[in-house]
């Protein structure tokens, strides 16, 4: 038996992969959802997303590209850097995958140069390239290319757009290359929950798995508020861990005695 099944929910609900579908609209997720959508139909070209580690950045860009794949208008793709010691070349091969060519005799850049103009001229497509871990782009030469690659226009309209996700070190990180800096029209930070928004999150979480709130206790909610500090990485970890513990104890209920329990072994207060 799976852990949830014990609790009654069909699914995990608070695993730790970032799934659009538990997307929570809390205000300053809702606000940076807004603010992207606003980026790119109004040609804005570029936009950036920080926030501290946990804040939901990954599970927010997730959700912009299930957005924009249910829209004909955009082309999303989505590429996570994960190292900072990645080359222009890396970095190319990835756009140039994503049009399903393996073998380029020609430049890389051109050749992406020259699939959005396709594509656009074909099926009106924009391309919109999302970044996780934007915070690890430390190549000027990477910066150059995306600042280039926003310069592509069809006489009043942008046929490439630009989401910048990444901690709090991104502004400075692209400070080191002011020309590309300069190219990103809006910045807005994420924020962790509010207490009333943990509460409706954890609640959120429980029945979009088929379950009911009250698997957690008033005081055991409290306590989640208190150690989470809004962080809905660090509210998973607690909760799928208190999960664990009840479960252990053959308990129905995740109790405040049990998120202390939790809190203390993982170092947390």
């Amino acid at each position: 038996m799976k852990i949830y099944e014990y609790f009654g929910l069909k699914e995990d609900p608070f695993s730790m992969v970032p799934d659009p579908k538990f997307f929570y609209e809390s205000k300053p997720h809702r606000e940076a959802l807004m603010r992207i959508i606003f980026s790119i139909e109004n040609n804005r070209g570029a936009i950036a997303i920080t926030g501290e580690a946990g804040t939901g950045k990954s599970i927010l860009l997730r959700k912009v590209l299930l957005n924009l794949y249910e829209n004909e208008t955009y082309e999303p793709l989505l590429v996570i850097c994960a190292h900072s010691n990645f080359d222009r070349k890396w970095f190319l091969k990835k756009l140039v995958n994503f049009y399903g060519s393996e073998d380029v005799e020609e430049d890389f850049f051109s050749f992406i140069v020259k699939k959005i103009m396709e594509r656009y001229e074909e099926n009106k497509e924009k391309m919109v390239l999302l970044i996780d871990e934007a915070d690890k782009i430390k190549n000027i030469e990477v910066m150059e290319d995306l600042r280039n690659l926003l310069n592509l226009e069809v006489i009043d309209e942008k046929i490439f757009h630009l989401v910048l996700v990444g901690s709090k070190a991104l502004p400075q990180n692209l400070k080191a290359y002011s020309p590309f800096y300069q190219r990103i029209a809006l910045w807005t930070q994420l924020n962790g929950f509010s207490e009333e928004e943990v509460e409706n999150y954890i609640k959120f979480r429980i029945e979009k798995c088929g379950g009911k709130s009250e698997i957690f206790t008033k005081d055991a909610r409290e306590k989640i508020v208190a150690y989470s500090k809004g962080i809905p990485r660090i509210i998973n970890v607690i909760c799928d861990s208190a999960l664990l513990e009840a479960y252990i104890e053959k308990k129905d209920k995740v109790n405040g005695e049990i998120i202390e329990k939790v809190v203390n072994m993982r170092g947390l207060k």
